[in-house]
């Protein structure tokens, strides 16, 4: 591997002895927030003195407003076309900018514009098929995501023309993060200060864009995402940009690896990438005393007895609902539901199971009042339905209510019920009540229901056999008529043999 700096010193440019692996380029530029005007200034770093190839360099980045940030980058390669760098920073001096941000730029050289790129669990090739909502090529060819948001915080860039592929990933995941989330609502949006870490977070981010026609993949410190924020589901928000707190002498430092190789197409090269990232990461199992399968099942049913079966315990949060922060002893949607989130009837017919396996008749008898209750409070026109607490309906639904009640369902007087129906919810809540009629063959009229709301969801279904998301009571009409392909349509003819 050979160094060299780039003529504006604002990174370093990397060959490789193999011929067929381009040179990469290295970009390193910092941000700043301005003081009182909100002034964003974002400049190259300023050499000091002569970079050093050999062991990356140093630079002087310089904020319009008199503020210092003095930035190493060091490289060294680990194997043929690997490339391990160490970005840091420290702050050398404090004009008058409030906080700064720093940015790796990494590009191959020749790389053709028909590049595809893979963000793991977020962007696949321009997510093309993804709802309107949701970030994909359709709204901008240049995305940074928060780098807790992948299931690896990487990304992947490859030329099918070039037949290189170009592997940016955080060596170390980020562990500390102290600062409020900024998908928790819109003051979160825009620019943020945080601090970095042991105090504040050193979540990061990743990303890639285009800049005259030709693509490069990044990484952020700290954390930012353009040119939207993806909060929950599918919803495209404000973007978000934080920036670190300016303080006397703080520093921080982040751990790269970029990967450059070739590979004749897509699919070998995520296979070349998922080998990468398994090396790399070097996943292990979670160390346990006793690892069996006896052993965690006990343990979840342990934890599920004495979180959700102890209706007359303050202490504890009963029953099943959306978004129970159980051991914060509050809800954040006052929602009983059957399945989805709040899975009642797939918990009570797992504790069946295994009651019945391990001989726990008061672990069986728990479950069976779950089934039984809410087949006889829970249901509407034959259809398993989610059921707000009405009395834990306060004005504007605050976050701030304790939750004592069974998982059992309650009276219905407490209760009420949603207007329209989720396809996926009942189907979820419908497979649970199949199952366990195999277990509890007595309880005869679990099958009876159960057959009942069968023929309910087969009569849901559409003439060329898709479910609508969403359908009304009493008129059954489907409400979004356009959004089809709900759960049921893949999993509801088997459940009807």
């Amino acid at each position: 591997m050979h160094i060299e700096t780039l003529g504006d010193a604002q990174g370093l440019r990397i060959t490789f002895p193999d011929s067929q692996i381009p040179a990469i380029e290295l970009q390193v530029l910092a941000s700043f927030l301005g003081g009182s005007k909100q002034k964003r200034s974002t400049v190259p770093g300023h050499p000091v003195g002569e970079m050093d190839p050999a062991h990356g360099g140093m630079l002087l980045a310089r904020g319009m407003e008199g503020s210092v940030l003095r930035i190493g980058l060091e490289a060294e390669s680990p194997g043929p076309g690997v490339v391990d760098l160490d970005l840091s920073a420290q702050v050398q001096s404090i004009g008058a900018e409030r906080a700064v941000r720093t940015t790796l730029r990494v590009c191959a050289a020749g790389l053709a514009k028909d590049w595809k790129i893979l963000v793991p669990g977020i962007w696949y090739m321009g997510n093309p098929h993804t709802a309107a909502r949701a970030p994909s090529a359709r709204v901008s060819d240049s995305w940074t995501f928060r780098d807790d948001r992948p299931s690896i915080p990487s990304v992947l860039l490859y030329s099918p023309e070039a037949k290189t592929g170009v592997l940016l990933a955080r060596r170390t995941p980020a562990v500390c993060d102290h600062e409020p989330s900024p998908n928790r609502g819109r003051k979160h949006a825009g620019d943020l200060i945080v601090d970095p870490p042991p105090e504040g977070t050193d979540v990061g981010a990743v990303g890639f864009g285009v800049e005259h026609g030709e693509a490069f993949v990044l990484a952020q410190t700290p954390y930012a995402e353009i040119p939207r924020s993806h909060q929950e589901k599918v919803s495209l928000t404000d973007p978000v940009l934080a920036y670190y707190r300016l303080a006397e002498s703080r520093s921080w430092s982040t751990g790269y690896r970029v990967i450059v190789f070739q590979a004749e197409d897509m699919t070998r090269a995520l296979s070349r990438a998922w080998r990468s990232w398994f090396d790399l990461y070097s996943p292990r199992p979670v160390p346990l005393a006793d690892r069996s399968v006896d052993s965690m099942k006990a343990s979840m049913v342990r934890f599920l007895e004495s979180r959700f079966f102890k209706a007359s315990n303050a202490r504890s949060v009963s029953g099943f609902y959306t978004f129970g922060r159980t051991f914060e002893n509050r809800v954040s949607v006052p929602l009983c539901e059957p399945a989805f989130t709040g899975k009642a009837f797939w918990h009570a017919l797992h504790l069946i199971e295994y009651g019945a396996a391990s001989g726990d008749d008061d672990l069986v008898s728990k479950a069976e009042s779950v089934f039984d209750t809410w087949l006889t409070n829970g249901t509407r026109d034959g259809i398993l339905c989610d059921f707000w607490l009405k009395s834990l309906l306060p004005p504007r639904f605050p976050i701030r209510f304790r939750v004592d009640r069974p998982v059992t369902f309650e009276p219905p007087r407490i209760t009420v019920h949603n207007r329209s129906f989720s396809t996926r919810r009942f189907a979820e809540s419908l497979e649970a009540l199949v199952r366990a009629c195999r277990w509890k063959p007595e309880k005869e009229n679990w099958p009876t229901q159960a057959k009942r709301m069968l023929d309910v969801l087969v009569g849901l279904q559409a003439p060329d056999g898709s479910f609508a998301r969403r359908y009304a009571f009493g008129s059954r009409e489907p409400i979004e008529p356009e959004n089809t392909g709900a759960t049921p349509t893949a999993v509801a003819p088997p459940w009807v043999q």
